[in-house]
């Protein structure tokens, strides 16, 4: 650099492209080497360690209120949506098969996926039964089992048949005296009870129905729902559904992916063995699994594009191939350390920054063009190679 009075002085800049450019003229081939060294790292860093965030909370500012809040909400609820599977066919019972063999194939992989539901059995909701009763039927459950409180503090002589009779008896003559107009429905019930069960086991001893009456009487029809089993189907019976809460590993940083890969096998599995069925799956998982996917394969795509344009344009403005290629090359190591660097100190990509390396091959081939602009420039002033390359990093190299 020169100041106003034409004296010359350098900067720590200057002085290292310098000593930079002699180093790499002297030593080319090691200079190469590790270059190459250095690049293969890169890229066997960036395989191994470098992850796709596909979520879309990973877009927003980790420090906005809004996202705390969300944050705190998903730690104690979770984070992870469910996903939606979607089986279309003429017949019903086609569709309950398939889903059948959906659900047993899913629930063999818990380490992958959690609460399935494609179908509810009622049977195995008797355990909260009570919580579908009316305070009515409650409160009559509660003064039957009052009535047999001396039962169950051990009194069991109560049980006995003949002790059981003449309390029959007693409670149906002195009900009669005091209310003859009012029917005795539950004890009559409850002597035919007694009747019926030692009919049956004086028959077959080991027919044997209790001769006690329930706690809490329930309608046979709500009896018989216990036995039925309710699949997840649209009012038409032509679509059937499946939800699956996908698991992910809280080691990687890919979301559901090594999930939503399983199910798509299971779901061309099952497909195959069923006709006339079509099958899918979706939800924000499935979502947001597909956006990485195919962002990635376009990043790829659009970062070949513009590597051949920008060769291209390079070709036409040099009027030569060798200067164009070695400067694509350059351009090559510079996106491939880029890579490298950002695997360390970032260790991910999300949907936004994974087209990073696109907009790095527009910018970082102006560095080339000004280079080799100037190096040719001299040149063609009748430089030798190595002064030309040293005065070309003093001067733009900066």
């Amino acid at each position: 650099m020169t100041t106003d009075g034409g004296q010359r002085h350098t900067s720590g800049v200057t002085e290292t492209l310098r000593t930079l450019t002699r180093c790499v003229v002297r030593y080319p081939r090691q200079t190469l080497l590790v270059v190459l060294v250095s690049c293969c790292a890169a890229l066997f860093l960036t395989q191994q360690r470098l992850s796709f965030r596909a979520q879309r909370s990973d877009l927003i500012d980790p420090s906005a209120v809004f996202h705390q809040r969300w944050l705190q909400y998903t730690r104690w609820f979770g984070d992870t949506s469910d996903i939606v599977v979607v089986v279309e066919a003429d017949q019903p019972d086609t569709i309950k098969d398939v889903l059948d063999r959906l659900g047993q194939e899913l629930q063999q992989h818990p380490a992958l996926f959690a609460n399935v539901l494609y179908k509810i059995e009622p049977g195995k909701l008797r355990a909260k039964g009570l919580q579908y009763l009316t305070p009515g039927e409650l409160q009559l459950g509660l003064d039957r089992l009052d009535s047999y409180r001396p039962v169950i503090a051990g009194d069991w002589q109560l049980t006995q048949l003949a002790s059981l009779a003449d309390r029959l008896a007693y409670q149906l003559s002195e009900r009669l005296r005091t209310n003859p107009d009012t029917a005795q429905t539950s004890l009559y019930r409850h002597v035919d009870g007694v009747a019926t069960s030692l009919n049956r086991l004086l028959a077959n001893s080991d027919d044997f129905v209790s001769p006690w009456p329930a706690l809490i009487p329930l309608d046979p029809r709500q009896q018989d729902q216990d036995r039925q089993v309710v699949y997840l189907l649209n009012s038409t019976g032509q679509m059937g559904f499946l939800k699956v809460r996908p698991l992910r590993d809280s080691e990687a940083l890919e979301g559901s992916a090594v999930a939503i890969r399983k199910l798509r096998d299971v779901l061309e599995s099952v497909s195959g063995q069923f006709r006339n069925v079509q099958m899918g799956a979706t939800g924000i998982p499935i979502l947001e699994f597909d956006e990485m996917q195919r962002s990635e394969s376009d990043m790829v795509l659009a970062s070949l594009i513009s590597i051949g344009i920008v060769g291209l344009l390079l070709w036409f403005g040099f009027r030569g191939l060798r200067h164009p290629l070695l400067a694509l090359i350059m351009l090559s190591v510079g996106v491939t350390w880029a890579f490298g660097f950002t695997t360390l100190a970032v260790g991910h990509l999300n949907i936004l920054s994974v087209a990073f390396a696109v907009i790095l091959i527009g910018l970082g081939v102006d560095f080339a063009i000004h280079y080799l602009a100037r190096y040719l420039e001299l040149r063609h002033r009748g430089r030798m190679m190595r002064p030309a390359l040293l005065e070309t990093s003093t001067t733009v190299g900066t």
